[in-house]
């Protein structure tokens, strides 16, 4: 465990590719990350959910690691989805 992990994630955009499938994309910001080099970073995720029921599945991502020089200068406002339907 690292106390001294903060992570934030941004500028969530949600599109709904079908009735069953949900594409998500995030940037997401870390800082004093210790099992990451450097420890202070940020990227751009993608990932593919399928819903089920009442749940959804996660089912694939893809990250893209951002420039050091856009990572140092990251600010960190956390947003919390609670409903993606």
């Amino acid at each position: 465990m690292n106390p001294a992990l903060r992570l934030a994630i941004r500028n969530v955009k949600v599109q709904r590719v079908c009735n069953k499938f949900v594409l998500v994309t995030y940037e997401e910001w870390q800082r004093n990350a210790v099992a990451s080099t450097p420890p202070n970073n940020a990227r751009i995720a993608t990932v593919l959910f399928e819903k089920k029921k009442d749940k959804l599945d996660w089912l694939h991502i893809h990250e893209t690691w951002m420039p050091g020089e856009i990572a140092a200068k990251g600010s960190y406002v956390v947003y919390v989805i609670t409903d993606l339907w």
